[in-house]
């Protein structure tokens, strides 16, 4: 605990000076990010200093099934820019089930679909947009809890995440066999047919005009009617939504940005939007962030950008959020490692190892 408060002061100290971001005048415009964007120097000093981490440039399938002891190791993988593929999953989704510890961030769907469909959820590939900005509606403030402490931190630009995965979509004049009480026999083989066996006593319960819900032991399934089709979803009632965008109960605070013009408009999806989720399993856990940036320089320590004047003097607390996240996962005396397998497109100033002096 004293090395995370004293980590804490030392970044503090050194970095508080340097948190002006460069944007362009129109507020409605999401800016480009510029300078220490894509650097995870900071991060990486605060693991250097707190922990032993052990670095991997190269990882597959079997050196993660070849740690030894999951229930004491937390496992990081933060910059996805190639994705995972099937034995890599499966092989993560192994390390969380035997205890481990797995925390995963990046902000290119894609790429980590392969994983986050092991655990049941899904990444968008729209960002989220919210009218409780600051500077604008890529900005997003929200209140976290870690552990026992709330901490307000700022994302930028995160994809959605959801805790529902598609499975696949069937045609709507199915629409009349979605009827309250046990599902029918035609609803059934059009499930089998797309490899989803549901009991004979699976039951389907009406929540809404667009939304049917079908009960089959411990899983769940969601049916989202769109007017031109159903989609069919596995829902994973054991997610732990850590964060998400805002909501009021009589107004559209927050959007899914489904037609990709970096407005709110009626063609959105409608909030509050998850963008950091928890999924236990066993005694394992993974934590899913939809924006890599929490974790670079620009977004490490930093006040307000806007000129509201309630975000006076604000100043946000993405570092101490992720310091003490990162602490809560990390099992005492196990082993942290950190795969940057992945940062296939590199950071600006990151790399764990010094180089080596010429002998004189």
């Amino acid at each position: 605990m004293q090395k995370k408060v004293q980590f804490l002061i030392v970044v503090l100290i050194i970095i508080t000076l340097n948190t002006s971001l460069c944007f362009g005048d129109d507020k409605n415009d999401a800016p480009e990010p510029e300078g220490q964007w894509w650097d995870l120097s900071y991060f990486n000093e605060f693991l250097e200093y707190d922990f032993e981490v052990t670095y991997k440039e190269e990882v597959g399938s079997k050196f993660i099934n070849d740690i030894s002891d999951p229930d004491n190791t937390l496992y990081i993988v933060v910059g996805i820019d190639e994705p995972f593929n099937k034995l890599e999953a499966e092989a993560l989704y192994s390390f969380v089930e035997s205890g481990g510890k797995l925390l995963v961030a990046g902000d290119v769907a894609g790429n980590i679909n392969p994983l986050a469909e092991k655990f049941d959820i899904e990444y968008s590939e729209h960002v989220i947009l919210d009218r409780m900005f600051d500077y604008n509606y890529t900005f997003i403030p929200v209140d976290v809890d870690s552990g026992e402490t709330s901490f307000i931190i700022l994302a930028h630009s995160p994809l959605g995440l959801d805790p529902q995965r598609h499975l696949f979509n069937i045609e709507p004049h199915y629409r009349q066999e979605l009827k309250e009480g046990t599902v029918s026999d035609l609803l059934r083989i059009v499930f089998e047919d797309n490899d989803v066996l549901l009991n004979s006593n699976a039951k389907i319960t009406k929540e809404n005009d667009q939304q049917w819900k079908i009960m089959d032991g411990a899983s769940t399934y969601i049916i989202e009617d769109t007017d031109t089709q159903l989609n069919i979803y596995f829902e994973n009632v054991n997610v732990n939504i850590l964060a998400r965008s805002s909501e009021e109960p009589d107004k559209v605070m927050s959007v899914l940005d489904e037609n990709d013009n970096n407005k709110i408009d009626a063609e959105d999806k409608p909030g509050p939007i998850p963008f950091i989720l928890e999924v236990p399993v066993n005694d394992g856990k993974v934590i899913f962030f939809s924006d890599a940036g929490l974790f670079t320089d620009n977004l490490w320590v930093l006040k307000s950008l806007s000129d509201k004047p309630e975000y006076a003097n604000r100043t946000y607390q993405n570092v101490e959020y992720i310091v003490n996240l990162v602490h809560d996962m990390y099992p005492t005396d196990g082993e942290l490692i950190f795969d940057i397998s992945k940062q296939t497109a590199g950071f600006s100033n990151f790399h764990p190892y010094p180089e080596e002096e010429d002998e004189e």
